[in-house]
């Protein structure tokens, strides 16, 4: 391995990039944000309106 003198590290390109994978665990994680509080929401609504069934 080389030591990089500063004018070639200014010139190295790369870095990051949002892959597939990551976007699908994003989808994921938002996804899974919203049936949750879809979820809660139902609940609420339900013992609110005294709809929920006894156990």
């Amino acid at each position: 391995m080389r030591k990089l003198k500063i004018e070639e590290m200014k010139n190295v390109s790369g870095g990051t990039s949002i892959s597939a994978a990551m976007m699908g665990a994003i989808y994921k994680v938002v996804e899974t944000i919203y049936n949750l509080g879809d979820a809660l929401g139902s609940s609420i609504r339900r013992i609110i309106e005294g709809k929920n069934c006894s156990l």
